[in-house]
């Protein structure tokens, strides 16, 4: 499906916006964004349809299971290839997915050898490298929780979704944190005083608790 060139550019546009202000943040790593852009089929101008809504309720049968109608499209947007067949999140392993495992369920994996066998080899590793997409478009999405570990959990396994091969493990969440306020002190003046000023405040707090 292709929509309208003005449609395609503001697409990839929007993609390598986002990808930017990640790699500023430092949130994955830097050198997985040049492969993620250069890879990615919006390059190409070949977009698809994709339900967002894929827990595998919008999937209507009959009683004997023949598919009958998809509902729930409300969500439904035109996407680059990598996250068009990426595995629905109804195969993803959800309590993996919530502790910021990475690994890929067996339903995932089989979906993966269903597209081998039916000689789509591309499709078939798109599933299988689809954590780092479905993880980009999860906290794009709005899937951000308030829950504080629930919360850092998921963003470390954004960030070791976008290692690349021989990297190392990134540090832990409160370390990434540490580093990037102070790159950002380092650069704001204004924020610099608003980061002092909170410290002094939690230093005086703990003070204040020890006496």
């Amino acid at each position: 499906m292709l929509p309208p060139s003005s449609v395609q550019a503001h697409i990839f546009l929007s993609e390598v916006t986002t990808l930017q202000f990640l790699a500023e943040t430092k949130v994955p790593a830097p050198q997985a964004l040049p492969e993620l852009i250069s890879h990615s089929a919006s390059r190409t101008g070949q977009f698809y349809l994709k339900h967002s809504d894929d827990k595998g309720d919008h999937i209507l049968v009959d009683d004997d299971f023949n598919i009958t109608g998809i509902i729930d499209w409300e969500f439904a947007s035109v996407e680059a290839k990598e996250l068009a067949f990426s595995a629905p999140c109804m195969m993803w392993p959800v309590g993996d997915f919530y502790d910021g495992n990475n690994t890929l369920s067996d339903d995932e994996l089989h979906f993966a050898e269903i597209f081998e066998k039916k000689g789509r080899s591309d499709l078939a590793a798109i599933v299988r490298g689809g954590r780092r997409w479905q993880r980009y478009l999860f906290f794009l999405g709005g899937g951000i929780p308030s829950d504080k570990e629930e919360f850092e959990a998921l963003f470390q396994g954004l960030r070791k979704s976008m290692l690349v091969e021989g990297e190392a493990e990134p540090s832990t969440y409160e370390e990434w944190k540490r580093k990037v306020l102070a790159e950002f002190a380092k650069e704001n003046a204004q924020f610099k005083q608003l980061l002092d000023a909170e410290r002094a405040k939690a230093d005086n707090a703990a003070t204040t608790t020890t006496n």
